[in-house]
């Protein structure tokens, strides 16, 4: 039986671990995690990577391992905040209680989604009864003002195609490198690593060092490594005796591609691991490393931040949203 590599307890079948969080679409699972320690870092670790990758979640929908749906993401736009869940469909409700220049009260209503004319009559009926009761009007003229309804909320619903949607999108956030770490430290371990090569990392996540976490990760962007004529989760084990290093390259949507240093100070056998899995027809996929190992100072050199990842997120961004816009698959 598996033991938690956090605290040693022994694993139960009802504690599988998603390396890559099940709300991003992961399917690699492992027994090496308790259920306890599952529930703690999916609620403080995962939970920060999982939001940074809300946007592109929401974008491509991928299937959940554990089932269920992805929550709902807040884009803006010229009517203000418009909600869009993952399978496509927008919502907006924006409702405003004023007065005119009488002092007369005055409902302003702004739906967008399914059967808003259905709400907006329910909303603006709600409201008439209310105010009607409140101005002592007779059944008769409450009525009267109900029976208009239908005819104002006709004149005052358009039909609108194709919303502009806009986001400003954060070139990751701190914390979400705890999740990157748990990622390269979980595939690791399920390839074999000695966890004696892991423990400083593992102390990482225990302790939730966000500082000493970016001390050992950082965002890489080489050319013609990962595979990127679909949409995947890529991981890739690197492990070299001579060079004493071992590190894991971490790719999310295709997107969020950054590198990890496990050890600089490995002495075990070396070890080449690659895990990708093609989002967009929901397989698991053999690609071809081109990756030259990287000695010591060039890991460290390359974690460190640097303003020219900014266009090159950009890049990966753009390359990312023209599957949509291009309908491309393989």
């Amino acid at each position: 039986m598996n033991k938690c590599f956090i605290c040693g307890k022994e694993i139960f079948k009802d504690a599988i671990e998603h390396v890559i969080p099940s709300a991003l679409g992961g399917k690699l699972t492992a027994d090496i995690l308790c259920k306890d320690h599952n529930s703690v870092f999916g609620d403080s670790i995962d939970i920060d990577l999982i939001r940074c990758m809300g946007f592109y979640t929401n974008i491509l929908n991928p299937r959940r391992g554990r089932g269920g749906n992805h929550p709902d993401y807040v884009f803006d736009s010229e009517k203000g905040k418009i909600n869009r869940c993952a399978s496509g469909e927008i919502s907006h409700k924006n409702i405003e209680y004023q007065t005119d220049s009488n002092g007369n009260p005055k409902l302003s209503i702004s739906l967008m989604g399914e059967n808003v004319e259905k709400d907006a009559k329910k909303i603006a009926g709600n409201f008439i009864t209310k105010n009607g009761k409140k101005n002592k009007w007779n059944d008769e003229k409450i009525s009267e003002e109900l029976k208009k309804l239908d005819d104002v909320i006709k004149d005052k619903t358009q039909t609108i195609q194709c919303p502009e949607l806009s986001k400003q999108i954060a070139l990751g956030t701190d914390n979400s490198w705890l999740g990157i770490i748990k990622i390269a430290v979980e595939f690791a371990i399920i390839n074999g690593i000695n966890i004696t090569y892991l423990k400083d990392k593992i102390d990482i996540l225990r302790t939730k060092d966000i500082n000493k976490a970016k001390c050992f990760s950082g965002f890489y962007y080489p050319s013609d490594t990962f595979y990127d004529i679909s949409i995947c989760h890529t991981i890739i084990l690197i492990g070299n005796n001579q060079n004493g290093v071992l590190y894991c390259l971490v790719s999310l949507y295709n997107v969020w591609n950054s590198l990890v240093i496990l050890s600089d100070n490995y002495d075990g056998q070396d070890i080449r691991k690659t895990y990708c899995y093609d989002l967009m027809n929901n397989k698991e996929i053999n690609q071809s490393i081109k990756h030259y190992v990287l000695n010591k100072n060039i890991l460290f050199d390359t974690i460190k931040p640097s303003p020219n990842n900014i266009p090159k997120y950009k890049d990966h961004i753009l390359h990312f949203l023209n599957f949509f816009s291009e309908k491309k698959h393989i």
